[in-house]
């Protein structure tokens, strides 16, 4: 009997010895510092978007709103014991003027703010029609100016209105905007400012007769 020698197995057997599987080559160093480096980046890239975009963000959350009722009304503290009584349907946001930063409300896209200054110099009319321009010049295209009138008088105190139109500009779209302003000073250096701000969108002629309850609840405390 032959004996089968250590040769080639025979036509569609197995080896003899199984071939390892090739292995997945490895990630080097290189390729992770890589990938972590283009982590990072991305990361700052979203951090300068938002940086850069933060307004428009807040812009667009705005617009998302419900353009009806969204508050309950309340009150507004100018400071210097004059208040302004908020309408039902506006949410007040900053109840109290500190400092420089106004008491505020807002409705859908509209906003109002308010505060008083003491010793200010400036008359009623020039306080607001400065005021105005300067914000028009962010904005607002095409603006077109009123400039203050006197609307009320009571002895010494007196209230102008001013106001500017014009087409909103930004990248979210474009429409009429404006913004109006009531100015009333009472007793000597006592001066009170209410302003309102309506953008593309907002219910213009209710949000005006808001804004007209608001400057009468003003004037009402200025000559109590």
């Amino acid at each position: 009997m032959s004996q089968q020698g250590w040769g080639p197995p025979p036509q569609g057997g197995w080896p003899q010895h199984p071939v390892p599987a090739p292995r997945p080559p490895r990630r080097g160093r290189t390729g992770i510092i890589a990938l972590v480096t283009v982590l990072v980046g991305l990361l700052c890239a979203v951090g300068v978007v938002f940086v850069v975009f933060r307004d428009s963000f807040d812009e667009i959350a705005q617009l998302l709103e419900p353009m009806g009722d969204s508050g309950p009304g309340g009150t507004m503290d100018l400071g210097n014991q004059v208040t302004v009584t908020v309408p039902d349907g506006w949410d007040v946001k900053q109840p109290k003027a500190v400092q420089y930063e106004p008491a505020s409300a807002s409705r859908g896209l509209s906003t109002v703010s308010g505060n008083t200054y003491r010793k200010m110099r400036q008359s009623p009319a020039d306080l607001c029609n400065d005021y105005l321009r300067s914000m028009a010049r962010v904005g607002i295209a095409n603006a077109v100016y009123t400039d203050a009138t006197v609307i009320k008088s009571s002895g010494d105190t007196v209230a102008v209105l001013c106001e500017v139109t014009g087409t909103a500009t930004g990248g979210f779209g474009s429409g009429p905007t404006g913004r109006r302003c009531v100015v009333a000073r009472a007793e000597p250096g006592l001066t009170a400012q209410l302003t309102l701000r309506y953008r593309p969108g907002s219910t213009k002629e209710e949000t005006l007769q808001d804004f007209g309850t608001m400057a009468d609840s003003m004037w009402e405390t200025l000559i109590d």
